[in-house]
């Protein structure tokens, strides 16, 4: 489990450092320099929080997911309500709800994100209701990489239900 949080955070924050390092990768002294900073900060901030909405409102068109929009945070704790059937094929490798969705997603489209299970994950300690899960998906992406990417977790979601149901 460790491995993947380790593999998780490398790849998925790649889109993020390359954003932030781009702010604040020169030495910000004059007042101009300072509005600057303000600006893309600003800018940062209303990319998140646009691609959080856009994120919220198809993951609430999914089958058994309920999603609030993120408030000023990268990340998005969507709870899925998962199949029996699905829960039980979790118990038989071994792990939790949680991180046999996460890794299936992973494993069919290449898209990454965090089991809510996860100590130290932002959804860890959400109240739990059984036969669902949280899931952490940050909303770091890229603009140009968002439709792509939800086209992918709708397409596996869609899989993943049909299997399990």
């Amino acid at each position: 489990m460790l491995q993947f949080a380790k593999a998780y955070s490398r790849e998925l924050s790649r889109g993020a450092w390359e954003s932030f390092n781009s702010a604040f990768s020169t030495a910000h002294t004059s007042p101009r320099e300072s509005t600057a900073l303000q600006f893309e900060i600003k800018r940062l901030a209303e990319g998140y929080d646009r691609r959080g909405r856009l994120m919220a409102h198809i993951l609430n068109g999914l089958e058994g997911v309920s999603c609030q929009a993120s408030k000023g945070t990268t990340y998005l704790c969507p709870r899925v309500k998962l199949p029996a059937a699905a829960i039980s094929a979790a118990k038989k490798e071994g792990i939790d709800g949680c991180m046999f969705y996460a890794l299936g997603l992973w494993n069919a489209k290449n898209v990454r994100i965090t089991p809510g299970s996860l100590p130290g994950s932002a959804c860890y300690g959400l109240e739990r209701i059984p036969g669902t899960v949280h899931l952490r998906v940050d909303v770091l992406y890229r603009d140009e990489d968002i439709h792509n990417l939800l086209i992918e977790v709708i397409a596996f979601h869609k899989e993943f239900m049909e299997t399990f149901t």
